[in-house]
């Protein structure tokens, strides 16, 4: 049995079908400020915030509804954005310009405890440092976008 532990004030509950069409609970804090999004059954991409089930389930809320996604593509808003303008979250893939002696390369998102970082298979830098000279081509469910 799972036991959760709130105060109604702050949290909302709600019953649906999940991801892999088994009825569950969903329990999400309306107070969070964290933006997250995942991928529904048709494969559209969800913005909201995150609710979990307690048994690997997840839903994007919004402040009436919520919709159930993909486990797998849930991912945070980093609350950082590219020089562009377009918000960063966990999983975009960014192409980095001129770094060092190193010309443009693609990097992934990932959350390293207490922040995010960007990395690939030569180097990893803090996201912090590096987001007003990345661009957002992508993410590591969809591939590089064939535009950029």
């Amino acid at each position: 049995m799972i036991e959760y532990s709130y105060t109604s004030s702050d949290m909302i509950c709600g019953l649906g079908e999940s991801f892999d069409g088994v009825s569950s609970m969903m329990l999400y804090d309306i107070t969070s400020q964290t933006l997250f999004r995942g991928k529904d059954r048709n494969g559209k991409w969800v913005y909201g915030y995150c609710a979990e089930d307690g048994l690997g389930g997840y839903a994007i809320a919004g402040v009436f509804s919520w919709t159930v996604v993909d486990p797998d593509t849930v991912s945070e808003d980093t609350g950082l954005r590219d020089k562009r303008g377009v918000k960063i979250f966990e999983g975009d893939i960014l192409f980095i310009g001129l770094i060092g002696y190193r010309g443009g390369v693609d990097y992934v998102v990932d959350s390293d405890g207490g922040g995010f970082v960007a990395c690939n298979y030569l180097d990893t830098h803090v996201l912090r440092d590096v987001a007003d000279i990345s661009v957002v081509i992508g993410n590591q469910w969809d591939g590089k976008r064939t535009s950029e």
